[in-house]
């Protein structure tokens, strides 16, 4: 399975500041029953067993929220450029720039900033049979992003 999340990174100029891990693990459970439960009224006593399965791939999704939000820490105002967005996001590892864009990695991912517009990041993770270990939608809205969906590709 290749998952791709696109940012686009005008889009995302949410003020953020990181949670300590267990007041956002108490949010996240707290808002994850309340939209369960909305969604699905009979979901009884299970809807805590099933919002706690899914913290440790909102956690695990931190470090690239964090390369998502990191162009927009403090009172940085939104990247103009390819190679401001590159140097804001720091904690990926870059190669050079190519005529596809810009290609780096964070861990077991991709990360990419293409040279077409608008100005995005790209990131990629890709395993054959494996589930998404990751939820970034949520992680994002942790943070105080607006997380909206723009399109959805099978």
């Amino acid at each position: 399975m290749r998952v791709a999340l696109v940012a686009s990174v005008l889009a995302l100029c949410a003020p953020w500041s990181p949670a300590t891990a267990q007041d956002a693990r108490d949010r996240f459970i707290a808002e994850c029953r309340a939209a369960t439960v909305a969604e699905w009224p009979d979901v009884g006593e299970r809807v805590d067993g099933m919002c706690a399965e899914r913290w440790p791939s909102v956690a695990r999704s931190n470090p690239l929220v964090d390369i998502l939000l990191s162009p927009f820490a403090g009172d940085a105002r939104p990247p103009i450029t390819a190679e401001d967005l590159r140097g804001r996001t720091e904690l990926a590892r870059w190669g050079s720039a190519t005529p596809q864009g810009m290609e780096g990695r964070f861990g077991e991912l991709e990360i990419q900033i293409p040279p077409d517009a608008p100005l995005r990041l790209v990131i990629l993770w890709a395993a054959v049979g494996e589930p998404v270990p990751y939820e970034i939608v949520d992680a994002l809205r942790l943070r105080g992003a607006s997380v909206g969906l723009i399109g959805c590709y099978d």
